[in-house]
């Protein structure tokens, strides 16, 4: 699709695919019960960057994605395509929830 609906579109699936991939990273980082600071120093991330990953504000690079999966004990594909759990929208201030 093209023009303004396609524009629209394609920012709502980029949104998407982030948010679902701040969830599922957080999601199993508190399973393995792990702050964020000891998960960027497993996977060799910043700390900065594991923020803004799981805040909503960027996705990590595919180099980042692995280090993470291998971090968390999961293959890639599980941060990628895991739908996010509706008990975490819920919670999640309005502040936090991104503009769509």
């Amino acid at each position: 699709m093209t023009g303004k609906h396609g524009d629209v579109l394609f920012h709502l699936q980029t949104k998407c695919n982030q948010m679902t991939q701040a969830w599922t990273i957080r999601e199993h980082r508190k399973r393995l019960g792990l702050s964020q600071r000891k998960l960027a120093k497993r996977a060799g991330v910043s700390f900065r960057n594991l923020q803004m990953w799981e805040g909503f504000e960027s996705c990590p690079t595919i180099e980042s994605l692995a280090r993470l999966a291998v971090a968390l004990g999961v293959q890639p594909s599980a941060i990628l395509t895991r739908a996010p759990r509706a008990e975490w929208w819920n919670r999640l201030p309005p502040e936090r929830k991104p503009a769509m």
